[in-house]
């Protein structure tokens, strides 16, 4: 969503600003140490709203997931998010994170408990 603000030719230099800025606010959410979980369901229902809109996203949460640097907090999101968007449907995204090296422990259990039910 926020490539395609940016990527378009005709866009505004308030389009692109607010893109910017966009993105700022949601690395450094996504980067905090601890989100605590009325944040952590933020960030899912943020997630979900770029699932539904950008076929680029599950490939860019993935690169997330990945990173030494994030959190469980954040694994959480985006695991609970894929699970939310592809309906806890087996053989998606979210059933590929369990297998994901990156994948620790809990988030491997919230998503083999969410596909199993």
């Amino acid at each position: 969503m926020i490539l395609r603000r940016v990527s378009r030719r005709d866009a505004s230099v308030a389009e692109l600003g607010g893109a910017v800025r966009d993105l700022a606010i949601l690395s450094r959410t996504l980067m905090a140490r601890h989100l605590g979980s009325k944040l952590v369901d933020a960030v899912v229902a943020l997630l979900v709203g770029m699932l539904r809109r950008d076929p680029d996203a599950p490939p860019w949460m993935m690169s997330i997931f990945d990173r030494a640097e994030s959190t469980l907090d954040v694994r959480t999101a985006i695991a609970t998010a894929l699970l939310e968007y592809e309906q806890k449907m087996p053989g998606g995204w979210a059933s590929a994170l369990k297998d994901d090296p990156a994948c620790t422990p809990e988030v491997a259990t919230l998503v083999v408990r969410a596909l199993r039910t």
